[in-house]
């Protein structure tokens, strides 16, 4: 069941758990590579239909699609991440419990005991509960749902999160396992192509600056309040020069948005691991692209080295680049953001 935030619209059904396997005419008993896919959607939207596999069934592959239950509803070797990954700030919930009291008052549960709101939520229909998102949203249009994993609390029976990744990562408690992550160019798009179906909402968002900056972009929760004002007015100056918010700068709002979406926390980790690494992608649908016999050597990143090491996709050209400052991250280290810091210790009553 999907809830977007486009045109508050819902689509799907609330019985979506299911699992679809797709296999070549191989011999029985072929041991045969698995791809399985697990469908982006911000944990807002989509399903596993979205791509067609019968392309991929011209090789000697099994591939595993499967629904999951989103928003508030809602093994591997190897890996491919596109357009963020679970280091990335807005894959998880910041103040959890206080969410599901504002969505469990909406839809008429009780708030003050958690175990009755808990039971009360169980009985009011998928379609409800999704809509009653909208009525949480500070501003018409929102990126995300506010519903996104959180760590399970200790002694919760059967956890399946038990540590934010980040701190996992630091305490060196995941596996060290190969990983392939990309993002795209105009990754803003996503949601800022939805800026423009009203000629009434950048002028808006212009007006509004100071106070939607901090709720649209996500750093209500992990910025000092005292120094939300002037965040907003350092990221206008850097991805805007200072100009009003409009179509003239447009341009520099896809890529601040594309920055804030995948780009800077999720490459944090890799700095430091040997892994190999990509950016400037764009996804192919349904479209069957040749093999590159001789194409450059993907380096993989080197650990504690500077410059950051990655292949860029270009229209014209494939070649490996190398940046000190990939995604702005100096720019984004100086603005005193805490969302690393938010797993590890209690927020601050000035949050």
């Amino acid at each position: 069941m999907n809830g977007t935030s486009f045109s508050f619209l819902f689509a799907g059904s609330e019985d979506c758990l299911f699992i679809n396997i797709y296999t070549p005419n191989a011999n029985a008993g072929a041991s045969l590579p698995v791809v399985v896919f697990i469908h982006g959607g911000a944990f807002m939207y989509g399903e596993a239909g979205v791509y067609n596999t019968k392309h991929m069934m011209d090789r000697d592959i099994v591939v595993v699609t499967f629904n999951y239950r989103l928003g508030p509803l809602g093994t591997f070797h190897r890996g491919i991440a596109f357009s963020g990954s679970a280091f990335s700030s807005w894959t998880h919930a910041v103040k959890p419990a206080q969410k599901a009291k504002t969505l469990a008052a909406i839809v008429g549960c009780p708030t003050t005991s958690t175990r009755e709101m808990a039971e009360c939520l169980k009985y009011r229909p998928g379609e409800v509960i999704v809509n009653a998102q909208i009525e949480m949203f500070d501003w018409r249009l929102h990126w995300f749902t506010p519903f996104t994993p959180t760590v399970e609390a200790t002694g919760t029976r059967d956890p399946f999160l038990t540590q934010y990744p980040y701190i996992a990562s630091k305490a060196g408690a995941t596996l060290r396992l190969p990983l392939i992550t990309s993002v795209t160019s105009e990754e803003g798009l996503y949601p800022a192509a939805s800026y423009q179906a009203d000629p009434t909402i950048l002028p808006e968002l212009e007006s509004r600056w100071e106070h939607l900056a901090s709720n649209i972009f996500e750093y209500n929760d992990t910025l000092p309040l005292h120094l939300r004002s002037s965040v907003a007015q350092k990221i206008k100056e850097k991805y805007l020069d200072g100009k009003p918010v409009g179509q003239d700068t447009f341009d520099g709002l896809v890529q601040f948005v594309r920055s804030n979406i995948s780009k800077y926390n999720t490459l944090i980790r890799k700095l430091r691991e040997n892994k190999k690494i990509g950016t400037e992608t764009m996804e192919n649908q349904n479209v069957k692209v040749p093999k590159i016999p001789n194409g450059p050597e993907w380096l993989p990143v080197k650990p504690g080295q500077a410059e950051l090491d990655y292949l860029e996709i270009g229209q014209k050209n494939i070649a490996m680049n190398s940046s000190a400052d990939f995604g702005n991250k100096a720019f984004w280290n100086s603005l005193g953001f805490m969302e690393n810091e938010n797993y590890r210790v209690n927020m601050r009553d000035e949050f």
